[in-house]
């Protein structure tokens, strides 16, 4: 399988321009199924950005007491509770991880990310460790 950095790509239509332009596929058909079958699974971005915490937290990029945790769902777990949650610094951070490219927020999960921003969180949508790292750079958790 082709190793291709997908953050390089700004958007869905650059990445099908760039599939068409390098011959990996003849037409938008063939590029819409071939990122539906190489884009990874949301199960890896979500393990990606649960380590890139960990290491943040053991080696200093964030609190090295932060909690950092991936919800699980269940029959008795809210609807639309975000992936991965991290306080650190004395603030918490909610990230609902989604495929790039495919990967869609439900109107649940829109709403308890506003909810939780509402009540003091910072809760956002991400696919990227960079998107993740700009959201604690922004909140002033890392250096």
């Amino acid at each position: 399988m082709d190793n291709i950095d997908f953050e390089k790509f700004a958007d869905r239509e650059e990445l099908i321009q760039w599939l068409l332009d390098t011959g990996k596929v003849v037409d938008r058909a063939g590029a819409n199924q071939w990122i539906t079958q190489r884009v990874p699974l949301e199960k890896v971005w979500q393990a990606k950005i649960l380590q890139y915490l960990r290491d943040e937290k053991r080696c200093g990029g964030i609190d090295r007491n932060a909690f950092i945790w991936k919800a699980s769902a269940g029959p008795y777990q809210r609807s639309g509770i975000p992936d991965v949650w991290c306080i650190t610094g004395g603030k918490t951070f909610c990230f609902e991880v989604k495929r790039p490219f495919i990967g869609q927020l439900t109107g649940v999960q829109s709403q308890t990310i506003r909810d939780l921003n509402a009540a003091g969180a910072i809760a956002a949508k991400v696919s990227y460790i960079n998107e993740v790292e700009a959201v604690l750079r922004a909140d002033g958790v890392m250096g």
